[in-house]
């Protein structure tokens, strides 16, 4: 949580769930996590980042993952994962960011994790092979979370309450940028 000290209000916030105190992820709900889960090591879920619009600067961001690398330093955690939306419901636009990602090299199709049946995109694969004609921007904290080092498990979920499409992004810690290691976790 961030907490702006003139007003008192809290401007910015995470919420985290650590696998070493909790078995239920927000993300399962729309994922088969088993796959991850499987993993070795400590897992920590990042699930609604909240910033107020009035601080939506980069700086509340930043504190944020300051904060969010000591709680990894913390509990030893090794996988970073939560849904990146992006806001469309369109399966071309959706296919279009898909296509990106894998063209980024940052798109994992090895099956390891797949939406729950109720959450899959009908005719999806087809989109996949249609070019679009209109390129789709990536949201700022999916960025982020890429430039980071992230990688996304293959096919998305489609949020028909929150009218969106869910990309679960997974950040092996071992493999987080250098640059990213230093400022958030060792930096501390």
């Amino acid at each position: 949580v961030i907490i702006d000290n003139r007003s008192g209000h809290v401007v910015g916030a995470y919420r985290l769930i650590c696998s070493l105190f909790a078995n239920d992820f927000y993300s399962a709900s729309e994922f088969d996590l088993s796959g991850l889960l499987a993993q070795e090591g400590v897992q920590l879920e990042l699930s609604r980042a909240c910033i107020r619009p009035d601080h939506r600067n980069g700086v509340v961001m930043s504190l944020l993952w300051r904060g969010l690398g000591a709680y990894m330093a913390a509990v030893n955690a090794r996988w970073l994962f939560g849904l990146s939306s992006v806001k469309s419901i369109h399966v071309p636009a959706i296919a279009d960011v898909h296509r990106q990602l894998r063209e980024q090299g940052r798109m994992r199709e090895d099956g390891l994790v797949t939406p729950r049946p109720a959450f899959r995109i009908p005719g999806y694969r087809d989109a996949l092979d249609r070019p679009s004609s209109k390129r789709e921007e990536i949201p700022g904290l999916f960025q982020a979370y890429l430039k980071a080092g992230a990688e996304v498990y293959d096919e998305p979920a489609l949020d028909r309450a929150f009218r969106c499409a869910d990309f679960l992004t997974v950040l092996d810690r071992q493999k987080m940028t250098p640059a990213h290691e230093k400022k958030f976790v060792r930096g501390l």
